[in-house]
This record gives structure tokens, C-alpha cells and sequence, in this order.
């Protein structure tokens, strides 16, 4: 045995009886370093990402991808319209200043323009374009990878001016869905993650965004992953940053039991998948 075989022998030694939280150890069978490690890409990787990507821009495909609306025919909608052009006046640079995570409410009864601000300005339809074979693609405020748009979004109500219920925001015609009536604080109590450190019958309501894979999957492959976890980030910062605008408390949610909600929500939970939660309302401050 060399001596680098022997340095290396004892390292590995070293390192397997390191029980401190920083050894590399505890990757040994993890998921997310797996991922990492797998999703990484070199020169030939992206050249196999091409064949991928050249069979997307297929017409058919890309109409098809130009249209990534969830939508509930035939359910009880609230259209948002009326509020367009309706602007809050704040200095963006306090607001990044000022924006930290509430988790003490007041019951405060939210109203649907301070939804349609929430909604709207996040992830509604910002513009729209003329891309190839002049499909229309429409925009929206975050970053998608390839504006393929991911995610949708879920309200539950709990203070509000709309009847207690669970909705789903429709950017396609700016407009808040009626999934399903009813008080549905029992499932946010049990499911959401929010109590014990927030008590959610005080806040406003409750928004579960999700993301469909495949949209990403079918122009990304594997890569899609990452682009689909940047996309719920730059929504849920968008939708914090607007909750302090109007002068509302938020708090992102990583506690919540996937499996529940994705139930609640009546999704299969791969294709469509819960990926964040978000408790919004009134900041108390006793």
C-alpha cells in the first residue's frame, strides 16, 4: 500500500467515526445530493438536452405549451378585471426593507382587492408576445424557465370578504375559481404546518401553490427540477413583497404534510405537486 492509499485509508476512517453535523457522511443515501449530483451538467449534457429541446418547438407541442391554465369549467368564478390599473403607491426599497416573516395575526377580513393585488401582480398575465410559428405566449411578473410557468395557485379562505371556501386563481382571464365551498380551518390546523407558531384561525387566508412538472419536463428534462423550485421562489418573494405593500403580515410555510393537502386540494400529487405555503393577513402587534 502507497502512501496517498494509506492517507486516503485513514481519512476515510476519520471520517466515518465524525459524528459531527457538518460531515459529508450524512449524504451518503440522500435524495437531494443524489439529485444534485445527477442534474449537473457539462458540455455533453446540454448537447443531449438539444434533441430534447428541438422536439418541443414541434407545433403542436408549443401551442400546446403556450397554454399552461389549469382551469375548473363550470365553477362559480370572481373576476378581478374591475380592479385593473388599480396601483398601490409604495417606495419598492422600503418594502424590501421593511418585509419580514409575521407570525401573529389579528382577524382581519381580506378583500378581494387585496387579493386581486396578490394574485394578480405575481402571477397573472403581464404581457403577451408573438413566438414561433406565431404562437401567442403570455407573460407573467416572475422568471420561468422558458416561460413555461409551472405553478398554480390555491386560496383557503379564513377572514375574508368571499365566502369561506378553497379557490384557484385563473391568470388566463384574471379570476379567483370556487373549487369547493366551506370552513376548512380543521385541515389548515392539521395539514398546513401553521400551528402551533401561528395560530391560523387569526390570519386571512391561506395559499398553497403547486407546479406541474411537466410543463418544464417536456423542453428540460431532468434539469426541469431546478428550474421548477427557482420558479415557486420568485413567486413566493413576489407574493411577500406585495403582502407588505399592502401593509399585510406573511409567512412561508415548510412544515405542511404533502400527501394531506395534495388530497385537500384533489391533485395526484406527481404531476401536479405542492411545493409552498403561505399564511397572509392582518400583523398584530401585542
Amino acid at each position: 500500500m502507497n502512501k496517498d492509499t494509506l492517507t486516503a485509508s485513514v481519512l476515510d476512517k476519520i471520517r466515518k467515526k465524525d459524528s459531527s453535523i457538518y460531515n459529508v457522511r450524512k449524504y451518503e443515501s440522500s435524495l437531494c445530493m443524489q439529485y444534485l449530483i445527477d442534474s449537473k451538467y457539462d458540455v455533453l449534457d446540454v448537447k443531449k438536452l438539444s434533441k430534447l429541446t428541438f422536439g418541443f418547438y414541434h407545433p403542436f407541442v408549443l401551442k400546446r405549451a403556450a397554454q399552461p391554465f389549469k382551469r375548473y369549467e363550470g365553477h362559480q368564478k370572481f373576476y378581478l378585471n374591475d380592479y385593473e390599473d388599480s396601483l398601490v403607491n409604495v417606495n419598492i426599497f422600503n418594502v424590501l426593507r421593511s418585509r419580514k416573516s409575521t407570525r401573529k395575526y389579528t382577524p382581519y377580513n381580506i378583500s378581494l382587492k387585496e387579493l386581486y393585488y396578490i394574485l394578480r401582480y405575481s402571477y397573472g398575465i403581464n404581457r403577451k408576445e408573438s413566438i414561433n410559428e406565431g404562437v401567442a405566449w403570455k407573460f407573467r411578473p416572475v422568471p420561468s424557465g422558458g416561460g413555461l410557468f409551472a405553478c398554480e395557485i390555491y386560496i383557503v379562505t379564513i377572514n375574508s370578504q368571499l365566502p369561506k371556501g378553497l379557490y384557484h386563481y385563473s391568470p388566463d382571464d384574471n379570476s379567483i375559481e370556487v373549487v369547493k365551498y366551506g370552513d376548512f380551518l380543521d385541515v389548515i390546523q392539521k395539514h398546513s404546518g401553521a400551528d402551533p407558531y401561528i395560530n391560523s384561525k387569526d390570519v386571512s387566508c391561506v395559499i398553497f401553490t403547486t407546479a406541474f412538472i411537466d410543463r418544464l419536463y417536456i423542453k428540460y428534462g431532468e434539469r426541469g427540477y431546478r428550474f421548477m423550485l427557482l420558479e415557486v421562489g420568485f413567486l413566493g418573494q413576489t407574493m411577500s413583497l406585495i403582502a407588505e405593500a399592502l401593509d399585510l403580515g406573511c409567512c412561508m410555510l415548510g412544515g405542511y404534510h404533502d400527501s394531506d393537502i395534495e388530497e385537500f386540494l384533489g391533485i395526484d400529487g406527481q404531476l401536479e405537486s405542492i411545493q409552498n405555503t403561505i399564511v397572509i393577513g392582518k400583523r398584530s402587534y401585542e
